[in-house]
């Protein structure tokens, strides 16, 4: 794959969609970085809209999921492996229908939990051995799709190799 990014998509379930009102804008970041050899890049978006008079059932939102805690940052200091934390709290009743891991090049693994409202908790997802050079979007199978009540913690975990080690082929 050379570094090149392919298949980075959003994929929704029959008959859900987003909103785009009149006037709002999109708008998306591109990560790029050397990988030995020239490479041109670029991008391409598509859109596929509901005919007029036909609307979606349901409705899909972007919520990202982070592993960082925004009041202590990111930081992986020099040698040393660690860890962040995160929580999102559900203001509804959610169907995760994908997961992508996002990491900078320190990045090694990301768990994803789940603390119910009874305070029972469940592993969502967990990517190990994260390679920066695959922003992998792992989409869940309708059957296999977690659904959680409004009030449920989405509680993600990201761990860093920030050692000699790491950089090591």
């Amino acid at each position: 794959m050379s570094g090149r990014l392919q298949g980075l998509y959003d994929l929704y379930r029959e008959g859900t969609g987003k909103l785009i009102e009149p006037g709002e804008k999109i708008s998306w970041d591109q990560h790029i970085h050397a990988v030995g050899e020239d490479v041109t890049g670029g991008s391409e978006i598509a859109l596929w809209f509901y005919p007029k008079g036909q609307e979606p059932k349901k409705r899909s939102y972007l919520i990202g999921f982070t592993g960082i805690d925004r009041s202590k940052g990111s930081t992986s200091p020099p040698n040393s492996i660690s860890h962040t934390e995160g929580f999102t709290v559900l203001k509804e009743n959610t169907l995760i229908t994908n997961f992508q891991p996002h990491f900078h090049l320190r990045g090694k693994a990301m768990q994803v939990e789940a603390i119910l409202p009874t305070g029972n908790r469940q592993i969502v997802s967990y990517v190990g051995n994260f390679n920066f050079n695959w922003m992998t979007n792992y989409i869940y199978a309708d059957d296999e799709a977690p659904v959680f009540p409004k009030g449920t913690v989405i509680h993600v975990t990201a761990y860093y190799d920030n050692t000699r080690q790491q950089e090591q082929p």
